[in-house]
This record gives C-alpha cells, sequence and structure tokens, in this order.
C-alpha cells in the first residue's frame, strides 16, 4: 500500500485558512494588493490604524514597512496618537 501525498497547494491553502481563523493573524493580501496598485498611502494608514488584536508597536512597525510617503506618514502617527493637526 503507497501513501498517497496531499497536494501542496491545497495543504498551503488549508493552513492558511486555519491561520486566518486565529485572532493574532492578519491577512495582509490587500495592503499588498493595494500596494502594487498605487492605491492611497492614506487608504493604506488608515487600514493599519483599525486592525484589530494588533499592538501599536506592530502598527508602527507595520506602517514604517508599507507607507513610504512622508507625509503620510506623519498623518499616520498624528492620527494613531490621536494629536490634532494644529498642534504639529
Amino acid at each position: 500500500m503507497t501513501k498517497r501525498r496531499k497536494n501542496t497547494s491545497l495543504a498551503k491553502q488549508e493552513a492558511l485558512e486555519r491561520a486566518l481563523q486565529a485572532e493574532n493573524v492578519v491577512d495582509m493580501e490587500l495592503f499588498f494588493d493595494a500596494r502594487k496598485k498605487d492605491s492611497s498611502e492614506y487608504w493604506l494608514s488608515g487600514m493599519i490604524l483599525i486592525l484589530d488584536h494588533v499592538t501599536t508597536e506592530q502598527k508602527i512597525k507595520l506602517a514604517h514597512k508599507v507607507i513610504k510617503d512622508e507625509d503620510v506618514l506623519a498623518f499616520f502617527f498624528r492620527q494613531l496618537y490621536g494629536m490634532d493637526d494644529e498642534l504639529v
């Protein structure tokens, strides 16, 4: 009797689906799809800000990776810390 191997792509898909059900896992596919399409970095910063189950430190690391425009990064930090635009 021979062992049958599971289809590798099917196994990867099932593993991904299980991982996405965990509370502390963020599906980054939308971020990278948006990045490829040159979407607004303001939109990306907003998506990072509303992530649940993600620490402030993790949001900051993520923002530094996906936001390249310094004005948008400044906007992100003002929103993150609840700073008024007039104070900056």
